[in-house]
């Protein structure tokens, strides 16, 4: 789910076809950060008489059965995300009628013991619905709601990609100005603004983007009968795929979000972004918002220190983020800004 799919639009704009879910960034940053596990439940069926079943404080894993304790497991966080192996998400109901109810409360324990002859988990308080057979459950250092999840999202604020954003062109008079944070709230600032090209990619080059209080505005002097592309650089997080979005995907699937923990996040809402770039910027992002477990597990030499885990989000963000490196010369129109350097226009 690395590679980035892009397909036109009717209007000129780009679509990503390809995403990666929000569950998926957070998997593999709890690979980097510390002892992770994800696991399938598995319940003894009947006349089973070796395995066992999942109970309101037990999970029934047998593919973590073992002569030996295999240690380091307990007081680990338990995440159950409500979906099967198949990708089904609960509450559900089987083939056969079998409804399987989920609670959100039941979301995230803690390991209380690890019995390994048995292959079982047994958690801190009891679940309202006990496991079902192929539910998958991960097992995490981090608390995934009071850390993984918050150091995720300001990763994915420092995931870029460049942007296309529609604004009309077909303007009442010279110098009408368009509010481009009212339209897109992430850009606050003029270095995200690149440049601005009509819908079929000829430059403008007569435009100019000025800050007001909290926002950037945008001057056109040329006029061009359709849309006019402002390319700018916009943080992953932004824009949505929010989990119920209904296929085949356009420009109004998005949801645009600021990209705080107060915002009503689901496992497979999904960004336009790689996994490789996005779990990097999330594991620097552990460092700087929960040092105390990273420090824990990287003195041991096991997992990443911190300098580690920099030179490698420096490396992803320079394979990943590919700003545009033209600088249009040329204009259709005569009408062109004088030189400044307290502006955009060339």
């Amino acid at each position: 789910m690395s590679i980035i799919l892009l397909g036109p639009s009717p209007d000129g704009g780009f679509v990503p076809t390809d995403t990666t879910a929000l569950r998926e960034i957070e998997q593999e940053v709890a690979r980097r950060v510390g002892p992770f596990q994800l696991r399938y439940v598995r319940n003894a069926s009947p006349g089973d008489q070796e395995s066992v079943t999942s109970t309101p404080t037990s999970i029934a894993l047998p593919a973590m059965r073992s002569t030996i304790d295999l240690g380091g497991i307990e007081d680990m966080f338990v995440l159950r995300r409500g979906r099967l192996r198949d990708g089904t998400l609960l509450p559900t109901t089987l083939p056969d009628g079998t409804p399987l109810p989920y609670a959100d409360d039941d979301r995230i324990r803690l390991v209380r013991d690890y019995r390994p002859e048995d292959g079982v988990l047994e958690v801190d308080r009891p679940y309202s619905y006990p496991t079902y057979t192929d539910e998958e459950i991960e097992l995490h250092h981090l608390d995934p709601e009071q850390e993984l999840r918050p150091a995720v999202l300001s990763g994915l604020r420092r995931c870029y990609v460049v942007h296309r954003l529609p604004v009309e062109s077909t303007l009442s008079g010279p110098a009408f100005t368009i509010d481009l944070t009212e339209q897109a709230p992430w850009l606050l600032t003029r270095d995200q603004v690149y440049g601005v090209s009509m819908s079929g990619g000829a430059p403008m080059v007569g435009w100019r983007v000025e800050p007001y209080g909290g926002g950037l505005y945008l001057t056109l002097l040329e006029t061009w009968f359709g849309k006019a592309y402002v390319t700018n650089r916009r943080p992953a997080v932004a824009m949505v795929l929010p989990e119920e979005h209904v296929y085949p995907v356009g420009e109004d699937s998005w949801v645009i979000r600021m990209g705080t923990v107060n915002e009503p996040w689901a496992d497979e809402d999904r960004f336009a972004v790689p996994l490789d770039y996005a779990a990097a910027a999330g594991h620097i992002e552990c460092w700087r918002s929960a040092r105390p477990r990273m420090s824990l597990v990287a003195q041991t030499g096991m997992w990443a220190e911190q300098k580690e885990v920099a030179a490698e989000f420096t490396r992803v963000a320079t394979v990943y983020f590919d700003p545009p490196r033209y600088d249009a010369s040329l204009s259709i129109s005569s009408r062109r800004w004088l030189d400044n350097s307290l502006t955009n226009a060339p």
